[in-house]
């Protein structure tokens, strides 16, 4: 087992920006590389802020600060990972740019250092950059808000070594995550299994019966913590559709998604990318924020709608069990971490 001293983060978005204040307080040594776009006086300035914030508030102590500062780094310069341990890749959704960072990085890190993607729905196998690294490059599926949502995805391959998992097992327990270890067949399990869900809400609507604020109010007032629609303009059109198609790729019943993927595919070609760009399922103005219309009071619309959803969450959880060895009640609990309602 190698013992993670040095971590990069690569991404300035805001997976990125969480992963680099979550590990902060940690006592890692950090590098964090954004974009030659990407404003970086604007990021120092940020995180000089939260630094003293921290300070000033009792979350670092005055000794703990000062470490923060002389063993973090920010910049724009891909040269600066060159004595890392680990890098943890959060750059968008967009596998062609992520093996081209691979293969960059591949150049540049010790041969020794671990390659983990933060993907949401691109296999460490498709971004493997060399034979070397074969057995170094996984998949560490943070979910957003990194500081609140307790759980990681750690997706393996077969050819990942012993050492790579057991140090980066020991890197999560020790930033207090926690880790499921799946495998190709069940990798990036959790969204697969709220895809269902979201599917199903979706053919719902599909079906004249209801509206996407039926749908999601009825699933937040009963078994869900979020809606499926408004979750999809939270996360971001773009980035779904990104995901939904990995996903439906190495489906044998992707077609089932067809209409799903139809309609994201349709509010990105008209700009509409949820929350970030004002508009998606919903509509953001300041007049109407497309998220409190309450639902149709139809007991059997509701009941029917209640019984799809939790329907397919049920086979989605079932399916996974059989195949990453996970017990359904495990899955239950790591998806409440997921939704953010565990205790």
């Amino acid at each position: 087992m190698t013992t993670i001293h040095h971590v990069g983060i690569v991404g300035e978005g805001k997976m990125g920006s969480n992963i680099f204040n979550y590990l902060i307080g940690f006592g890692f040594r950090i590098t964090w590389v954004s974009s030659v776009h990407a404003d970086k006086s604007k990021i120092e300035r940020a995180f000089s802020k939260k630094t003293i914030r921290g300070a000033d508030a009792g979350i670092f102590s005055a000794e703990q600060a000062e470490f923060i500062v002389k063993n973090s780094m920010i910049t724009s310069d891909i040269s600066a990972l060159d004595s890392c341990d680990l890098i943890l890749e959060a750059i968008p959704e967009d596998i062609f740019q992520k093996q081209r960072l691979f293969i960059e990085l591949d150049n540049v890190i010790p041969a020794s250092c671990i390659l983990a993607s933060n993907s949401s729905s691109i296999s460490p196998e498709r971004l493997i950059p060399s034979e070397s690294r074969k057995d170094k490059t996984v998949g560490v599926h943070f979910f957003y808000p990194v500081s609140l949502k307790n759980i990681v995805e750690f997706n393996v391959l077969q050819c990942t070594s012993t050492k790579t998992i057991e140090s980066l097992e020991y890197f999560l327990k020790k930033i207090n995550r926690r880790v499921l270890l799946l495998h190709e067949q069940g990798a990036f399990m959790l969204n697969k299994i709220f895809l269902e869900v979201q599917n199903e809400g979706f053919n719902l609507v599909e079906e004249g019966d209801c509206s996407f604020q039926t749908v999601d109010e009825i699933a937040k007032s009963t078994s869900f913590p979020s809606g499926i629609f408004d979750f999809c303009d939270a996360v971001g059109i773009d980035t779904m559709l990104a995901s939904v198609l990995q996903y439906a790729e190495s489906h044998p019943g992707k077609s089932r998604y067809e209409r799903f993927i139809n309609k994201l595919q349709q509010l990105v070609h008209e700009g509409k990318l949820g929350q970030k760009s004002g508009q998606g399922f919903y509509n953001y103005s300041s007049d109407n924020l497309g998220i409190s219309f309450p639902p149709d009071r139809d007991d059997n619309l509701k009941n029917k709608i209640i019984s799809r959803l939790e329907q397919a969450f049920r086979n989605a959880v079932d399916h996974y069990s059989s195949i990453t060895g996970y017990s359904p009640g495990q899955i239950n609990d790591a998806m409440k971490e997921y939704f953010g309602t565990a205790d």
